[in-house]
């Protein structure tokens, strides 16, 4: 996963890149509780544009033989703050959730 920010604009964004080869996987952004994008996911990195939005969520479904897998990636680039931490060594806020293949 990647971030880029820009908290003088106000702007914040998501990022997601894979080690090819990959299983069919699905992305959705989220955003100000609704989707902002959904794609499936190719070799390619999946970029997006930076949003006004400090909380975003990206939700991955894998699919594969033994099943769908969900992963869950909430980020909090520093609700409430003038400025969110947005350097490569300092990583926003962030909360990972997988579910199990079903």
């Amino acid at each position: 996963m990647t971030w880029a920010c820009r908290p003088e604009a106000g702007r914040f964004g998501l990022g997601f890149r894979v080690d090819p080869p990959i299983t069919t996987t699905d992305v959705a952004l989220y955003a100000d509780g609704r989707i902002r994008r959904r794609a499936r996911i190719t070799d390619e990195p999946f970029r997006l544009r930076l949003l006004p939005a400090r909380r975003q969520a990206l939700v991955l479904r894998q699919f594969s033989g033994p099943g769908t897998l969900t992963g869950i990636v909430a980020v909090d680039f520093g609700a409430g703050r003038v400025a969110a931490p947005c350097r490569p060594h300092l990583p926003p806020r962030t909360v990972v959730r997988m579910g199990p293949r079903g």
